[in-house]
């Protein structure tokens, strides 16, 4: 099998024709030998000019309107749902084999995904902000609420929305995508695009595909149609990030950075920028949008363990944990369950039994027990903690789960493959204060969450100034809406104008017990449609 790892609008291949720097090759991708990808020989010469040729575009393109600019992408998006697509079978068959996802979580991330291109929630931005980013209180929003959580001693409240002196949009945003979520890099380009930049992207190594190929689609879709050729923005390129000339001339090229990675990709690349700080004016000015590595989890309120939510709350939070495999920020990887342990011990019995229901309509794909005899070497030597699966049913029920009574701090370590550590507390708002307490700022991403609309702000207050920066109904924590809410303390594309040394938390929902049946109506939906 063979896929493509890059995508060059026709106008840069052409140019790097004729200069003799388009040259390609292939190689076997990392997670599939089997699977070749076909890259670009890059050079940090061809990188440079293909950065000067989409600046030139970006200018030539400035004046389009705006509003009109989305047109081939909705268009494709629609088309993309069509569950008899062959854009869609295609995409389907491939990303199966080399995202180790099965066909079926595979069909409702990118069903996710085609939403929400083709209801533009990804040039909505504005409409959920709140009114200004110098409240001090959670505001409220068309969807929910939202609150800016200012650093610099206070002073950046005032940066937004005017910006610092001197600021303006970027012309050319660099994209470093990494991880196995299918479609990842595309949605890093999509930004830039929305405000009026060119994107300079760096594939995922793990998942070059799906960008590539949709922006081939929509290229063809664009040019048949006569539509704002959108596509000619966007460059994706796939090497190693151990090519450090490589990487070190695409930061150098972007005014701006949007990055997805690991805390030792961070490290590394916080200083490569600042090697290249005293380079050129536009080294110096360069902001970073960074998307590290972080942990997400779920809380359950005393008062949705009634016999008339235990099992719609139960099922939720088994979805946030079966999503991705629990393989990243947006999987739930502990669950805390407020009341009596014969409340949580009935909630994790719950849970246990929407776990093997999801299975059988959702299983794992080719990885199916990868880390789980991990998890139970992990959790056997911890005192207190009672393992709730067997390890010799694992090759049945590939799923890992675990209780904890009164558990006394943050666990950090990553859960596996759907693995989760369900934890009794007494009461939420006394408890979580003194497990985050030492838990880095920048480590907690989403909370996924089911209490009464009288407990919400102010359990979210305490999750926002430990750095919580997405509130959601538990069973939606797999369904980033960027755009709509926060990603990782931004709110995007707004990061890409304007200073932001602080960071939003997002709630996504007012009425808790709506949002959380609407999550479970869902998703039982969605198991129903692509996966029974």
């Amino acid at each position: 099998m063979r896929i493509k790892g890059y995508f060059l609008p026709s106008y840069i291949k052409e140019a790097l024709g004729k200069s003799g720097l388009l040259k390609v090759g292939s190689g076997p991708f990392a997670a599939r030998p089997s699977v070749e990808v076909e890259r670009l020989e890059l050079t940090p010469a061809a990188l440079s000019m293909i950065a000067r040729l989409l600046r030139r575009r970006q200018s030539e393109l400035a004046s389009y309107p705006g509003g009109n600019r989305t047109g081939g992408l909705r268009r494709l998006a629609a088309c993309f749902a069509e569950l008899d697509s062959p854009f869609r079978l295609e995409a389907l068959d491939t990303l199966e084999k080399i995202c180790g996802y099965s066909r079926q979580m595979v069909s409702l991330l990118l069903d996710s995904f085609a939403e929400m291109v083709s209801q533009g929630r990804l040039d909505q931005s504005e409409a959920g902000l709140p009114p200004i980013q110098a409240a001090t209180g959670f505001t409220r929003t068309p969807r929910g609420y939202a609150r800016y959580y200012p650093r610099l001693a206070g002073l950046d409240r005032f940066f937004w929305p005017a910006g610092l002196p001197g600021e303006r949009l970027p012309r050319l945003v660099g994209s470093i995508a990494a991880g196995n979520v299918p479609g990842i890099s595309i949605i890093q380009a999509f930004f830039p695009v929305l405000v009026g930049a060119a994107c300079l992207g760096k594939n995922s190594s793990d998942e070059p595909y799906f960008g590539t190929r949709f922006l081939e689609q929509l290229a063809s879709l664009e040019s048949e149609h006569g539509l704002f050729p959108l596509s000619d923005l966007v460059c994706l390129v796939t090497f190693p990030a151990s090519e450090q000339a490589l990487l070190q001339e695409l930061v150098h090229q972007a005014d701006h950075l949007i990055v997805t990675g690991g805390h030792a990709a961070k490290q590394k690349l916080r200083m490569l920028m600042n090697r290249l700080r005293l380079r050129s004016r536009r080294d110096l000015k360069r902001r970073i949008s960074g998307h590290w590595h972080k942990v997400s989890f779920d809380m359950v309120g005393r008062q949705f363990l009634s016999p008339e939510w235990l099992e719609k709350v139960a099922f939720n939070v088994a979805f946030d944990n079966s999503m991705f495999n629990t393989q990243g920020c947006l999987s739930c990887q502990q669950v805390f369950v407020e009341g009596s342990q014969e409340e949580a011990l009935a909630f994790c019995e719950a849970y246990m039994q929407a776990m093997a229901l999801i299975l059988e309509d959702l299983p794992k794909g080719w990885d199916a027990h990868s880390g789980l005899r991990e998890m139970y070497n992990h959790y056997e030597k911890i005192p207190g903690v009672k393992i709730l699966t067997r390890l010799s049913h694992m090759g049945a029920e590939p799923f890992f789960a675990a209780y904890e009574d009164a558990p006394h701090e943050f666990a950090i370590f990553n859960a596996l493959n759907r693995s989760i550590l369900i934890r009794r507390v007494e009461r939420l708002e006394e408890d979580l204060p003194r497990l985050i307490e030492g838990v880095p700022n920048d480590l907690l991403q989403s909370c996924g969450i089911a209490v009464p609309s009288e407990r919400l702000l102010p359990i979210a207050e305490i999750l926002g100034r430990a750095g919580v920066n997405r509130i959601v109904p538990a069973g939606e924590i797999w369904d980033m809406l960027p755009g709509v809410e926060s990603w990782d303390g931004y709110f995007p594309p707004y990061d890409l104008a304007y200073s932001q040394p602080g960071y939003w938390t997002t709630i996504r929902f007012a009425d808790p017990a709506s949002a959380l049946r609407a999550a479970y109506q869902r998703d039982q939906e969605m198991l129903k449609r692509y996966c029974g």
